[in-house]
């Protein structure tokens, strides 16, 4: 090997070998992985968060019901099969069959419900409000079992795969409580308590 090649070579192995410095066993059985953010994430929700940092945390943690796999093909993820239904009036009715098999970090069942809630808070109260363009009504979205969830949109849009493998699920037992009053009731769009509550 070249002597500028062995250079280049022993600079990729620090660099790889640069983050694992982070990882060490604290003698408590557990063992910790630390990286570090030139800032914080603004929001662990990733519908709320507008910092870089934010979605490297999200795309860590939150799953999308589509995504890539190595040939840039779209697969299902937490999706394993979807239907689309034209109706009378022209939208389009899609009803995705979820996975039976996932759990959230803390151990909870992952179900239709979370993609609903998911859907409907986006739709409501997302800074970017992505979902205005597609639904005509969020009251549409419908979880009828644990693996079913539908919805419908204004017509048969040929991208609705590709987009849904861009949106983060989130767990509605774990978000429910900042989007809702203190009688239950969903809190208002505008409500700055939605807003307060998303800050890290």
């Amino acid at each position: 090997m070249k002597p500028a090649r062995r250079i280049i070579a022993l600079l990729l192995v620090l660099v790889l070998a640069a983050p694992l410095a982070a990882c060490g066993d604290n003698g408590d059985d557990v063992i910790y992985f630390r990286f570090g953010f030139g800032d914080e994430p603004d929001s662990l929700n990733p519908y709320f968060g507008t910092h870089a940092s934010t979605y490297y945390v999200f795309a860590s943690v939150y799953d999308t019901l589509f995504t890539r796999d190595v040939n840039y093909k779209l697969v299902g993820s937490l999706c394993t099969g979807y239907e689309t239904a034209r109706n009378e009036d022209g939208t389009c009715t899609y009803t995705m069959t979820l996975r039976d098999d996932v759990s959230w970090h803390d151990g909870e069942k992952f179900t239709a419900a979370d993609v609903a809630f998911t859907l409907y808070t986006t739709y409501n109260w997302s800074y970017a409000h992505s979902f205005d363009v597609l639904f005509l009504d969020p009251d549409s979205i419908e979880a009828p079992d644990d693996t079913t969830v539908s919805f419908t949109v204004e017509g048969d849009y040929p991208y609705i795969v590709e987009y849904l493998a861009t949106c983060p699920i989130y767990p509605e037992h774990v978000w429910k409580q900042y989007f809702t009053d203190e009688g239950g009731g969903w809190l208002e769009y505008d409500d700055e308590r939605i807003y307060e509550v998303q800050e890290v």
